[in-house]
This record gives C-alpha cells, sequence and structure tokens, in this order.
C-alpha cells in the first residue's frame, strides 16, 4: 500500500457511511443486555393488567424478541444479492438504510405507547433491513475502491459494527439511558437519518454500471467520483479489465448441469 497512494476522501466518506449505516446492526444488538431491567419494567407496564407479568412470561416474549433479530438477519442477508443484482448496489443500499430508520422510529412509537407487539415488529424490521445494509454496503465499496484499498475499505465495516455495539452497550447502562428507554431508542434515529442522507449522495458503483448496465459513460463517472480519477489513460485501464472481466463471465457462463458433467467426466 505503501507505493500507492491512499484516497482520504473515498476513506473518510467509507468509515461514515460504515458508521451509520451499520449503526442499527450494533447499537440494537447491544442494548437489551445492558437495559433489560428497563424492558422488563417497560413490558409490565405494558400488560394488561398493568405490573402482574409473570416471570417465566417476562423470559418467553423477552427471548421472542432476542432472537428474532437473528431470523431477521439471516433473511436480509440471504436476499442481498438478488435484490442488488436487479435494483443496483446504490439502491439497494439506500433501500436497507431507510428500513432502518422506519424501523427505529417504530419502536420508539411501541415504547412511548406501550405497544410491545410494535417493538418487536421494529426488531424484525431492522434486523431485515440491517442484513441488507451491511451486505449492500461491502458490495458497493468493494466494486467502487481502487485495488489496493479494497482491504482497508471493508476492515471499516467490522470496526463500525465492533463501535457501535460498544456504543449500544453503554448507553444501555442504567447511569446513561437505561431507564430512558425511549431516549435510548430516538437516539438511533439520529445516524439511521444521516445513513439515508449519504446513501442518496453516492453513485452506483461502476463495477455494476459497466457489467450489468452496460452503461459505459457512467462507469467513467463513478471511478470518478470514487476514485478521483482524472486521468483519461487511467480510467481506460480500468474500464479495460472490467471489459475482460465481463468476457470472462460470458464465457464461464456454465449452468448447474454443465458443471455436474464436467465434475462426472
Amino acid at each position: 500500500m505503501s507505493a500507492e497512494k491512499l484516497n482520504w476522501r473515498l476513506l473518510i466518506m467509507s468509515t461514515l457511511l460504515a458508521v451509520t449505516s451499520i449503526f442499527q446492526m450494533g447499537y440494537t444488538s447491544a442494548y437489551p443486555n445492558t437495559a433489560i431491567e428497563g424492558f422488563r419494567n417497560y413490558l409490565n407496564k405494558s400488560h394488561n393488567p398493568p405490573f402482574q407479568l409473570l416471570n417465566s412470561e417476562f423470559e418467553w416474549i423477552w427471548s421472542g424478541m432476542l432472537a428474532i433479530y437473528f431470523v431477521g438477519f439471516a433473511i436480509g442477508s440471504i436476499i442481498t444479492a438478488s435484490i442488488a443484482d436487479r435494483i443496483g448496489r446504490k439502491c439497494t443500499l439506500c433501500f436497507g438504510n431507510f428500513g432502518g430508520l422506519l424501523s427505529a422510529i417504530i419502536a420508539l412509537f411501541g415504547i412511548v405507547f406501550k405497544l410491545p407487539i410494535l417493538f418487536g415488529t421494529s426488531r424484525l424490521l431492522m434486523s431485515l433491513s440491517a442484513g441488507i445494509s451491511m451486505n449492500a454496503l461491502i458490495l458497493l465499496l468493494q466494486e467502487s475502491s481502487p485495488n489496493h484499498m479494497k482491504g482497508l475499505i471493508s476492515f471499516n465495516g467490522e470496526m463500525a459494527f465492533v463501535i457501535t455495539n460498544l456504543i449500544g452497550g453503554l448507553f444501555g447502562m442504567k447511569f446513561l439511558l437505561g431507564d430512558n428507554l425511549a431516549g435510548l431508542i430516538g437516539i438511533s434515529i439520529v445516524p439511521s437519518a444521516i445513513a439515508c442522507l449519504l446513501s442518496t449522495l453516492l453513485k452506483e458503483s461502476p463495477k455494476y454500471l459497466f457489467l450489468k448496465q452496460n452503461d459505459l459513460d457512467g462507469a467513467a463517472r463513478s471511478l470518478r467520483f470514487y476514485q478521483n480519477l482524472k486521468d483519461d489513460d487511467e480510467k481506460t485501464n480500468i474500464l479495460n479489465e472490467l471489459k475482460l472481466e465481463r468476457e470472462e463471465m460470458t464465457a464461464k457462463n456454465d449452468t448447474i448441469f454443465d458443471i455436474l458433467k464436467k465434475s462426472t467426466a
């Protein structure tokens, strides 16, 4: 990497985008552990009649709300690739980020109006959107970054999760926002709103534009946006590499039956 110049604009942009896009995933997976007493009180107050929720009932309800996170995230991760191939990497990221923002708003309403079913629904929507956002973000940045920065850019996503997870755990503590669930959840709306704004300002990945849309001019503009390429020769070299990749993809476009035939030959 020392022989190549770092694109600080891309690095800062990708870091900010990673933290805000992955915020819901890391934050909401951590605060339920440290704010558990606050949620116990919330479920007790929401129960009909109030304050008569049995411990066994709380454990079942709370376990369900925690487990639904993993179900939604798995589904979101599985469907991301097909969505991204249909509507593009940028639109998929926007879709996930707006879903994350909507889930935070629904969760806040669920807390304020004491509707646990609404809060549980928000966690399913949040985890589904988080799976889409994280995978779409990695896909977009990998296809848009110069080769010497791909590893560093990918590292941003992992660090963003660690940082936001830490923030969620700290904010969920009693001495901060553990007893103020509306504030604990409401504060997550801010980074989600920023992620929505940032993702709409991005350009589609040059690789998607060239390989999927056959948009040579759009791919060239995207390369300039992400990699700040002003030299026409550099852009031409990268586009030629993408062209070779497309030709290889076309030549190797075997079906599953072709692969099975080759393996048994």
